[in-house]
């Protein structure tokens, strides 16, 4: 089947859905689907527009001091870990050396 066009492949289709439903129904089906269309497409454009709007929202100088902030607290703490660490790596040496 993937020899079909895109045309080919609607037209498939819809012979498909007048032989599984008949004639009567195929103006209801084509109205769902087309209301179906219409909302996906409403949708995905909502979903495109609050992406670019918070990818615009975002200002490169505020995230830049925002990660300068981070990572200068996150190095006092590593300073501060490596601090308290050599005073026990300290303790515990001398204990041994007692």
């Amino acid at each position: 089947m993937g020899g079909f066009g895109f045309s080919g492949e609607m037209v498939f289709i819809f012979f498909l859905a007048l032989i599984l439903f008949g004639p009567k129904k195929m103006p209801e089906i084509g109205r769902q689907v087309a209301r179906f269309l219409g909302e996906f497409r409403r949708a995905s454009n909502e979903f495109r527009s609050q992406i670019e709007s918070e990818i615009n929202a975002l200002d490169p100088a505020k995230l830049l001091a925002e990660f300068k902030e981070l990572a200068a607290q996150r190095y006092q703490q590593i300073a501060a870990d490596n601090t308290q660490l050599a005073g026990d790596l300290t303790g515990w040496l001398a204990r041994l050396n007692s």
